[in-house]
């Protein structure tokens, strides 16, 4: 499994660059219009005076938007994302098993207490991983006799990651946590390095798997999902090719075997539904070809997992029909009343077989320790903005003022809101750095960046102020956080720059409609353009609806499709409504955003 296998075979970050560097289809045909005009417009709108004449902040806020606009489209090729590891090492010639490893006298009590007292941590990440398993690999490691695989190298270090981890969290003794955390950030350094020294065409054997599946969870965590989802789809490839996804292959094992492979499997399951949709693009799992039982024994007789993982099984078939039935181009295709009766379909067995049945099972989880109730509040938030997802693909009632309907907009308020609870329980209980960096990749970078999405886009429509203070309050509960990693300081970023505008854009339309102003008209204007661009603009006016007053100039030839209403050089309504498929689109290039370099943008410094 080194490079030094086999000269021909690539390495995974060659692989990976290839992969990601390339032209990738984002968006639909309509976003792509959107944008166009968007360019030509700033081209005519530079010219007029209501630029010059509104206040720098107003300047600021449309500049940053061109910026995003100009980001989307150069996304086709993303060649600025970061496929390395942050912490990867060069690998010494004589190969990872010359890396440092903590001390085996620090190791051994962390996997005595694991036998013991299984870590709840560990299970949850790694359902396949049992305490003998991790004691023999560890042996193999510290005590070698002979070879062993660079996937051995990789399962331990992860494992370790973890216990090193949870210990830093429980420990009172400010010296031990120090140890704990120096001991965590080696194994995080072998970790990384020996991902980086796998590659993409890997030997299919069970410990692979374990590897890459690791691997992706580690990337997670460190809020790299395009290379999440290529280790969790290689994970998949080799279990298809060891025929883990049929029960019929297993027929011949032991009933040990045979839990270990459906625990393995499911685990790769579930993460790669959840970061195909995450990132818009089709699973590469499809369920009519399984034939495994999704029932499987988890290791250790405790809650929460034992109940949980199930549930998360029936969340990632719901995560895979979301994109397939909802958001996929040729469910685009399908007239909007039969998209929505897939979406009400969704909803309904989201709540029947994910959120009803944690309701039931909540009695069972009193009893467990403050990391895992942190754990359990972040799964919500994700299943939440999941069916967010769901609900935005059902139409408004055709006499509707909004976008969204009801069921839409509450579902994104209590994600929100239950995420500022998460955020308080981590300040009271005073929780490690680690643990809060963890919770916010997890949910608000690991689920579709949804709920924010929407009450932003329901700001711009209603001019609701409750759902203002919203958005600013999410906005405040990251900046403390920024310091913990460059993905939290760039969507901290970018929710500072959406969330300025959302405010400046209901100001300037107050503004607008108690004064006829053609200067805040044409900035009005302005602003819809670049959020049609962006696929996150508000309804068409209905008639009698005026949300700015005046004509604004129109660029030279309008893109097919966006010519309806304009009238020689002005029309009232500057963009067509914003479709499902830009809206999606949109929500999927703010998503890639957090993947690009934002250094550019300083929402703080507006005034």
């Amino acid at each position: 499994m080194t490079p030094a296998a086999s000269g021909l075979v690539p390495d995974i970050n060659a692989t990976l660059d290839q992969h990601e560097s390339g032209p990738a289809f984002e968006g639909n045909s309509s976003l792509a219009a959107h944008s166009a005009y968007a360019s030509q417009f700033l081209e005519t709108a530079v010219s007029r005076s209501a630029l010059q004449l509104s206040s720098p902040t107003i300047s600021t806020a449309l500049s940053t938007l061109k910026q995003l606009v100009n980001m989307q489209d150069n996304q086709a090729h993303p060649s600025s994302r970061d496929v390395r590891f942050p912490n990867q090492k060069p690998i010494p010639r004589s190969g990872l098993r010359n890396m440092n490893m903590p001390p085996v006298q620090v190791v051994l009590p962390l996997l005595r207490h694991m036998k013991e007292n299984p870590s709840t941590i560990l299970l949850g990440f790694f359902p396949f991983i049992t305490a003998d398993s991790l004691f023999e690999r560890c042996r193999q490691v510290y005590f070698a006799t002979e070879e062993y695989s660079d996937a051995t190298f990789i399962v331990v270090n992860a494992c370790l990651v973890y216990l090193f981890s949870e210990f830093s969290f429980s420990e009172s003794d400010t010296s031990k946590r120090e140890i704990y955390d120096k001991y965590h950030d080696l194994c995080r350094v072998n970790l990384e390095t020996g991902l980086a020294s796998l590659n993409l065409l890997t030997p299919a054997t069970m410990e692979s798997i374990e590897a890459l599946s690791m691997g992706a969870i580690h990337a997670i965590e460190i809020s790299k999902p395009s290379l999440a989802l290529a280790l969790t789809s290689t994970a998949f490839r080799l279990c298809q090719t060891l025929g883990y996804h049929r029960a019929s292959s297993m027929e011949n094992d032991s009933y040990t075997m045979k839990q270990n492979k459906r625990r393995l499997f499911w685990s790769v399951y579930v993460t790669e539904k959840a970061l195909s949709l995450r990132l818009g693009r089709a699973s590469s799992i499809q369920d009519y070809d399984i034939s495994l039982p999704t029932t499987f024994e988890l290791l250790g007789d405790f809650e929460p997992w034992r109940t949980i993982y199930p549930l998360w099984i029936n969340l990632a078939r719901i995560q895979g029909k979301v994109y397939e039935m909802l958001y996929s181009p040729a469910a685009l295709c399908k007239p909007a009343d039969e998209r929505a009766s897939y979406a009400r379909q969704l909803a309904a067995e989201m709540q029947m077989n994910v959120e009803e049945p944690f309701k039931k099972a909540s009695p069972k989880f009193s009893n467990i320790s403050a990391l895992d109730e942190i754990y359990l509040k972040s799964d919500q938030v994700c299943r939440l903005s999941v069916l967010t997802l769901i609900y935005r693909a059902i139409p408004a009632a055709v006499d509707s003022r909004s976008t969204f309907v009801d069921d839409c907009i509450e579902t994104a308020r209590v994600t929100l809101e239950l995420h500022q609870g998460c955020m308080t329980m981590m300040e009271e209980g005073n929780r490690s750095n680690e643990v809060k960096c963890s919770y916010l990749h997890w949910t608000i970078m690991y689920s579709p960046f949804v709920p924010f999405i929407v009450l932003f886009c329901h700001v711009i429509e209603s001019s609701s102020y409750s759902d203002l203070i919203r958005l600013e309050d999410f906005v405040n509960s990251l900046q403390p956080n920024c310091s913990l990693s460059e993905a939290i300081a760039k969507m901290h970023r970018l929710c500072q720059v959406l969330s300025n505008v959302a405010r400046l854009y209901v100001e300037a339309k107050a503004q607008a409609q108690t004064q006829e102003n053609q200067d805040l008209a044409s900035v009005g204007q302005e602003f819809d353009v670049y959020l049609s661009a962006l696929g996150l603009a508000p309804t068409q006016a209905e008639a009698g609806d005026v949300r700015w007053n005046g004509p604004v100039p129109v660029p030279g030839p309008i893109p097919q499709g966006l010519a309806e209403g304009a009238e020689g050089q002005g029309f009232q309504n500057t963009m067509p409504p914003t479709t499902l498929g830009s809206w999606f689109s949109g929500n999927q290039h703010m998503m890639g955003l957090l993947e690009e370099d934002l250094s550019l943008f300083d929402p703080s410094a507006w005034s």
